[in-house]
């Protein structure tokens, strides 16, 4: 076996540390992975399709649909038609406040440390190595 690049091994380890911090966040809320997701992709305000959160996020539409209908159907969640198939999703005053009281602490963290690790640039150069792997990756099966 070949030795593992030790900046990539590196990146490996701190996103898998990453995702152990949200998962214990997620954990910790007391929300199911799926509404967790649907209200920190809503959070920010910006209407989003169900199609757009499943592909941002990996969740199943099936999945996230069950936790959208149940959510509309609490108040926290309201849908706007666009006139295609797809329906925006957008938190109502009640989700707002439901998103405050559950991760408010968690945007409040998010932000301090963002500040403290220049997250943006982190975010650019993560992407940046994620869309240059996937380009070595493309195709590795049918090289075999």
């Amino acid at each position: 076996m070949e030795p593992t690049n030790e900046e990539a091994r590196r990146l490996m380890v701190a996103i898998d540390r990453l995702d152990e911090v949200y998962y214990d966040i997620r954990h910790r809320s007391g929300m199911k992975d799926s509404l967790f997701v649907l209200m920190y992709a809503l959070a920010d305000g910006v209407p989003r399709s169900q199609k757009q959160i499943c592909e941002e996020w990996h969740i199943p539409r099936s999945t996230l649909n069950t936790v959208v209908l149940e959510q509309v159907e609490a108040g926290t969640i309201t849908t706007t038609a666009t006139g295609h198939k797809e329906k925006l999703l957008s938190l109502t005053s009640k989700g707002r406040g439901y998103v405050r009281s559950r991760l408010g602490a968690l945007f409040d963290a998010e932000r301090t440390a963002a500040s403290m690790a220049d997250a943006g640039a982190i975010a650019d150069a993560l992407d940046l190595f994620v869309t240059c792997l996937e380009g070595q990756l493309e195709g590795l099966s049918e090289r075999k």
